[in-house]
């Protein structure tokens, strides 16, 4: 599954100074992080393929997804920002 963290587990592990709140706490209500799976097109770009739910099965499986739809191609996972997540 490559180096996959789900933003979720980043968030609950990040404790701030103090004993504050964790940055999971701070967010809004019902606020889920989101993860985009992209391919690279002949020209080299990356192409959103599908914004999912940034949960490691559900993303493992949308990759996988989107690999059979663009065999040969490569497939990555970036979150809201454009880090990179996963890499096929």
């Amino acid at each position: 599954m490559g180096l996959w963290k789900t933003i979720g587990q980043v968030m609950l592990s990040e404790m701030a100074e103090g004993g504050e709140r964790t940055q999971r706490e701070k967010l809004p209500h019902g606020f889920s992080p989101r993860a985009h799976i992209q391919y690279q097109d002949a020209a080299g770009m990356w192409q959103t393929f599908t914004t999912t739910a940034a949960d490691a099965s559900n993303v493992s499986q949308v990759m996988r997804t989107v690999a059979l739809a663009h065999p040969g191609k490569r497939i990555r996972c970036v979150d809201e920002h454009g880090e990179l997540i996963d890499l096929l």
